[in-house]
């Protein structure tokens, strides 16, 4: 069933949804960038947004809630990062689930 309004932006629209797939797709899809270490657009707003708020020592669910991202999302984005040796974790309080993540060295 063909909506009314849709007939006359038909061809706009699927051309927003084929780039939102798009994006989608390579926003998560790891690349090398010419670097030894491979890692995706997520992962690269992670290490930039952690860059520049480095000094507020944020724990992982504000970053996460900065950013959009679920606390899920954010966390497998951060372990993967870990062991690649981009990330840090450590505790500044006796509450485990307060890890603070930064920039490795």
């Amino acid at each position: 069933m063909e909506l009314e309004w849709m007939r006359k932006y038909r061809n706009f629209v699927e051309k927003i949804i084929k780039f939102g797939n798009s994006y989608a797709q390579s926003y998560k899809t790891e690349y090398n960038y010419n670097t030894s270490i491979k890692f995706s657009a997520s992962q690269l707003q992670v290490v930039e947004y952690i860059l520049e708020n480095e000094e507020n020592h944020q724990n992982m669910s504000e970053i996460a809630s900065r950013l959009g991202i679920s606390p899920s999302a954010f966390s497998k984005n951060v372990n993967k990062m870990v062991k690649k040796g981009l990330l840090e974790k450590f505790h500044t309080s006796d509450n485990r689930k307060d890890v603070i993540i930064k920039v490795s060295d």
